[in-house]
């Protein structure tokens, strides 16, 4: 990928960005994450990439880190689903795509958990790699991110049980074991997340698919733009 697509960052990255072809069609779908996890918020957003499966769905999530520096404002930008058909990897900052260059080990731990759906099965392996013990990389990543190592994966996987729960047909249930929790735990860390029970996701799922109204050109139609930002905050 490169800057042709027109994704922007900072003030004005809004929270979905839609490439659009010479037609009018979309061609790449931006979910702009900020971990606030709002469930109304989420939801609309992702509503969008759901109404244009042709189109490829990227995420780009905030690199949390607190030093100064090099990091500030970044956003890490991957494909929402592992099977994705451009296996796209980059950094997103002032308007540009970055590729990937090794940072701090909070950074590069940060991102494999945001390409691994959140799981952490080789996080592990990376410290043993480094000379780090579990527990002294976990005080270091807290101070570093200001948020918990397990914290950080589980915002990762929720948000990704969150996008199943609206646009798949699997059981609540599969979708639990799918990101490693019992049904019990993963209803009491989604309410907490998202304020809402995973069931109640469930039976409004439908109610989101209004989104699109009167935001979109027809596709087909020749126009001049070739991106459309899009926010759905109040």
């Amino acid at each position: 990928m490169s800057r042709e697509h027109g994704f922007e960052s900072q003030s004005n990255v809004g929270d979905v960005q839609v490439s659009l072809d010479k037609k009018g069609r979309p061609d790449h779908v931006l979910v702009v994450c900020d971990f606030k996890c709002s469930i109304d918020v989420c939801s609309r957003k992702f509503m969008v990439p759901a109404s244009f499966p042709e189109a490829d769905f990227l995420i780009a999530r905030p690199i949390l880190f607190r030093k100064k520096g090099d990091f500030s404002g970044r956003r890490h930008v991957i494909p929402f689903e592992p099977d994705n058909t451009h296996q796209f990897q980059g950094d997103i900052h002032s308007g540009e795509i970055l590729p990937i260059n090794p940072f701090d080990p909070v950074i590069q731990v940060q991102k494999e958990i945001m390409e691994k759906r959140g799981h952490t099965f080789r996080v592990m392996e990376y410290l043993k790699n480094r000379g780090y013990s579990p527990t002294a990389f976990s005080d270091k990543f807290r101070k570093a991110a200001g948020i918990t190592l397990k914290s950080f994966a589980n915002k990762i996987r929720l948000c990704h049980a969150l996008w199943d729960l609206l646009v798949n047909h699997k059981a609540i249930k599969s979708i639990a074991l799918d990101f490693g929790y019992d049904p019990i735990s993963f209803s009491l860390k989604f309410f907490k997340t998202f304020n809402v029970w995973p069931s109640e996701v469930r039976k409004t799922a439908g109610s989101w698919s209004d989104v699109l109204e009167n935001r979109f050109i027809s596709p087909g139609r020749e126009h001049a733009r070739s991106k459309i930002i899009l926010s759905f905050r109040k």
